[in-house]
């Protein structure tokens, strides 16, 4: 019986084509990416007729890499079509050499390019150097076609494997709708990096670009926040989209402490200076931010800042770290949602009318927040937490004033959520129906 290997490449190619037809789908309609307002212009790269069907990105049996990584001759094969690799997956956890020639056998097609990591890391200096040198071969080659991207990702382990922003930036990706660079890992300073070196050496006096009127998510860490703050304090602050509606996203870093005079430590004071006048963001998320010290007592000092934002996402966050971002700062915005965080005792009136809570664990957390809220709506989705001493606290008049806590709660939406009895939510419901209608009760939670 003959070998695969011995197959002529024209019965090869068909078995290609029809793993590629198989993970296709019709495209949706044109895309329309950029344009002044009230004009309607389509983007000048080649639009696909047909899409990738949304798969496990981060699966080592993806299509065409899978295919292309079995030996050279395949990878000729699949390199002659350009439509297979109008979407780049390198998995930096590998040696990324032979595919390498994505970028190139694409051709002038739009590209959406992922950089990951796939595996666990044990956090030594050889494991972060290899995946160092990995990802910046990989950036190297993209920076070129950055410029014909829709979307570029780099979900990685090492913070210092990240490329600079203002690689991207500098290179007038017009098309650009979404940017993720994250990683998982905050392995400290950064400046001896290759993609600062050339950063600095060969883009140094090349302007950043603001307009970028198809984005709609920066998700970036916390760290490429800071830089991009210091090198460019203005630049967030001026980038325009359609009608502003992007997002932005930060992740995974921990705050400096105030020092005297130290005026490069990469503060939460610092932090809420790059981010006022995000107004204009449609929302501004936060995830897995920490303090590098315990927090400090600010109760007479009026906050150094006030930010005001459309929605506000936290995740993940610690109570040392809310404790100090809600001291140092005066939050308003129209909606927060708060999933997964330990809430402390909070020194300043939290100021957003809509608040949803989610997998909350802790019943104190969901009782702090209730004692520094004044708003209207609050939704609970899966809080385990949420239970009869939080609706007793709600029920209760007391402290100062003889208030209720959460005095101005008018309607309040509980789903997934039970521990707690219909003796407790009759005792919320006599409040409630001082401000608005009553509760009624759902196999779910409460609902209105």
């Amino acid at each position: 019986m003959a070998s695969i290997s011995h197959l002529p490449n024209e019965l090869l190619y068909k078995m290609f084509k029809e793993l590629y037809n198989e993970s296709q789908e019709p495209a949706p309609g044109l895309q329309i990416l950029h344009g002044q307002p009230g004009e309607t212009v389509i983007s000048e790269l080649p639009q696909p007729k047909t899409t990738w069907i949304e798969k496990d990105l981060y699966s080592p049996a993806l299509f065409p890499f899978c295919v292309a990584l079995v030996c050279r001759r395949w990878r000729d094969m699949l390199a002659q079509t350009p439509e297979m690799w109008n979407r780049i997956v390198l998995d930096v956890d590998v040696d990324p050499t032979p595919l390498l020639g994505a970028f190139s056998w694409s051709k002038d097609l739009q590209l959406e390019v992922l950089v990951v990591s796939r595996g666990e890391k044990n956090g030594t200096q050889p494991e972060q150097q290899l995946e160092n040198q990995r990802v910046w071969s990989i950036t190297k080659l993209l920076i070129p076609h950055i410029h014909r991207c829709s979307a570029v990702t780099y979900d990685i382990t090492y913070s210092s494997s990240l490329p600079t922003l203002g690689l991207i930036f500098k290179q007038n990706p017009i098309d650009l709708v979404k940017l993720k660079v994250e990683c998982r890992i905050e392995d400290g300073d950064h400046n001896g990096t290759l993609a600062r070196a050339l950063e600095a050496r060969i883009y140094a006096n090349v302007p950043l670009v603001t307009n970028y009127s198809s984005l709609r998510l920066i998700s970036i860490s916390g760290r490429l926040f800071m830089e991009l703050g210091k090198a460019r304090p203005h630049f967030l602050r001026h980038l325009q989209s359609d009608d502003y509606h992007y997002n932005l996203a930060i992740s995974q870093f921990e705050f400096q402490e105030e020092i005297e005079d130290d005026f490069e430590a990469y503060t939460l004071s610092r932090f809420f200076f790059y981010m006022s006048g995000f107004s204009h963001f449609k929302e501004v998320s936060l995830r897995n931010l920490t303090l590098s010290y315990p927090p400090r007592s600010f109760q007479t000092l009026p906050p150094t800042s006030s930010i005001r934002l459309k929605q506000l996402n936290l995740k993940n966050l610690e109570g040392n770290f809310l404790s100090e971002f809600f001291t140092l700062a005066c939050i308003h915005c129209d909606s927060m949602r708060i999933d997964r965080c330990i809430i402390p005792e909070l020194k300043r009136l939290i100021k957003s009318p809509t608040i949803w809570l989610g997998h909350m664990a802790d019943s104190e957390s969901i009782i702090n927040l209730l004692c520094s809220w004044s708003g209207t709506d609050l939704t609970l989705v899966k809080c385990p937490a949420f239970n009869d001493t939080v609706l007793d606290v709600l029920a209760v008049k007391g402290g100062e004033g003889g208030l209720f806590k959460a005095n101005k709660l008018s309607e309040l939406f509980a789903v997934s959520c039970s521990n707690f009895t219909s003796t407790a939510v009759r005792r919320v419901r006599s409040r409630l129906a001082m401000v608005a209608r009553c509760l009624r009760r759902t196999k779910s939670g409460l609902m209105r």
